[in-house]
């Protein structure tokens, strides 16, 4: 029976998740990614810090649209090319028209054993809904929100979750949860989200 919780986070929680991890293509050009390397498999806390740094301006210009906008970082998609915008253009936009009200629950997963290793400092990895949660934390980091409790949804493990990105299944046994978040409701076999959920086919031999 597969089993997905509803959360919310608490400030530590939330601080502590784990931001992206890199797309393999961005290794074939690290000095032009380098920078967006140095914040994949980072507590979502640090990397807003580092984006905060990256952008240089004065502290009375800070602001998350004006930090994102000064970033110019344009990185290559997986054929090779340039993208058309600078990577960090669409968390502007989102940090244009942020509303904490209307921003919509992240998806997590617990860690698997070769991100812990990178991850020593995170508790779960965001696996949908890094770019809204990097503009919130930014917003926190520079004062211009008050922290309230985001909602996030828990899968128990990986595999079940592994329609939501097209990632092949993975077996649970291969994932541990490495943190405690409070179990507010469990949804069991009825989950109605429009996100294909793929059944674990995965059998030991």
């Amino acid at each position: 029976m597969y089993e997905f919780t509803r959360l919310k986070l608490d400030r530590r929680e939330f601080e502590n998740l784990v931001f992206m991890g890199e797309p393999p293509w961005w290794r074939e050009d690290e000095e032009r990614h380098r920078f967006l390397l140095d914040i994949c498999y980072k507590p979502l806390k640090e990397v807003a810090l580092k984006v905060i740094e990256r952008s240089d301006l004065e502290r009375q210009d800070q602001c998350p649209v004006k930090i994102f906008d000064s970033i110019d970082i344009i990185a290559k998609n997986k054929k090779g090319k340039l993208e058309k915008e600078p990577w960090f253009k669409s968390h502007a936009r989102l940090s244009l028209s942020f509303n904490k009200g209307l921003m919509d629950r992240i998806w997590i997963r617990n860690l698997a054993s070769h991100e812990r290793k990178i991850s020593q400092n995170g508790s779960f990895y965001t696996e949908d809904g890094n770019h809204r949660a990097l503009v919130y934390a930014v917003y926190l980091e520079l004062g211009k929100a008050v922290y309230e409790p985001v909602d996030a949804i828990h899968a128990t493990s990986w595999d079940i979750a592994s329609g939501i990105l097209g990632h092949l299944p993975q077996p649970a046994d291969i994932l541990e949860n490495n943190g405690k978040l409070q179990v507010s409701e469990h949804h069991k076999e009825k989950f109605h989200l429009p996100i294909g959920i793929q059944i674990n086919t995965y059998k030991r031999h």
